[in-house]
């Protein structure tokens, strides 16, 4: 990545016309990788800084509707893993998303475009489940499903990983971040993510998480959620093992063990590093 960086930087002062503005594209687009890495490592700080580089990047591309959508997705997603920045998370999507209004009509606008405009719709979903604004996100996430349907298959433009399914996904998280556990598993039980993009292993693995959640907060469903759990490990080991929230739900787990009916729990454990 690091290479990347010096490559296109050196490629923004050298190329001129359309040449620069691919060079131009291509910094702000390995910004919002490195923002998309940072965040899911856990140091939102970093991701904060990288995200608002693709976005001045962006600024000068501004006639690429979706780069910029994109690039205030990447800083309000930063701003939101911060503590007490939900505020400003919110300001940075509304603005944002004020800013792509117009593609909710425009039946020429393209996939990228849709795809950033939805991802950010979906990240406004979360910061009012956030702010206990259930009226809220119920519009967006109702707002989402219209432009998924419009985008009509499962995509990854700009890393946003917009459609169809990951609606339904937003919708499983939020009502297990929401005390609606058994909202979360009966839409579990409706999810189907074979036809997500083969990149998008860690938002395979992010629903198994959001179970797992769901059910440990069930009676009795202790048993689930590690199945939940060790099927996410399976996905994606890395997001289970560096994963705050839930190393966290792990250890909870771990508190009330009962050996014989979660017996790869403790194992699980161990390769997280967390202490029995």
């Amino acid at each position: 990545m690091p290479d990347t960086f010096e490559q296109a930087n050196l490629l923004t002062r050298t190329c001129t016309g359309t040449q620069r503005a691919l060079a131009v594209g291509s910094l702000a687009a390995a910004n919002l990788a490195a923002a998309k890495l940072t965040v899911k490592l856990g140091d939102p700080s970093l991701a904060w800084v990288a995200a608002d580089r693709a976005a001045r990047v962006a600024a000068e591309q501004a006639e690429d509707v979706a780069l910029v959508a994109a690039a205030a997705f990447s800083v309000g997603t930063a701003l939101l893993a911060m503590p007490d920045r939900v505020g400003d998370a919110e300001e940075v999507v509304l603005a944002a998303l004020d800013g792509v209004t117009d593609t909710r009509d425009s039946a020429s606008t393209g996939p990228r475009v849709l795809s950033a405009h939805g991802a950010l719709t979906l990240l406004a979903a979360l910061i009012a489940a956030r702010q206990a604004q259930p009226a809220a996100v119920e519009r967006h996430l109702d707002d989402a499903n219209a432009l998924a349907r419009r985008l009509g298959a499962d995509r990854n433009d700009l890393w946003t990983g917009f459609g169809p399914t990951n609606v339904m996904i937003h919708r499983i998280s939020i009502a297990a971040r929401t005390d609606q556990p058994q909202l979360a598993i009966h839409l579990g039980e409706q999810l189907d993510t074979s036809s997500l993009p083969a990149a998008l292993v860690s938002r395979r693995a992010r629903v198994h998480l959001d179970l797992a959640a769901a059910y440990a907060c069930s009676p009795g469903n202790d048993p689930a959620a590690v199945l939940h759990l060790l099927e996410a490990e399976r996905i994606a080991p890395q997001t289970v093992h560096v994963h705050g929230r839930t190393r966290h739900l792990i250890g909870d787990l771990l508190t009330r063990e009962r050996r014989a009916v979660t017996p790869g729990l403790r194992a699980l454990a161990e390769r997280a590093g967390i202490a029995a």
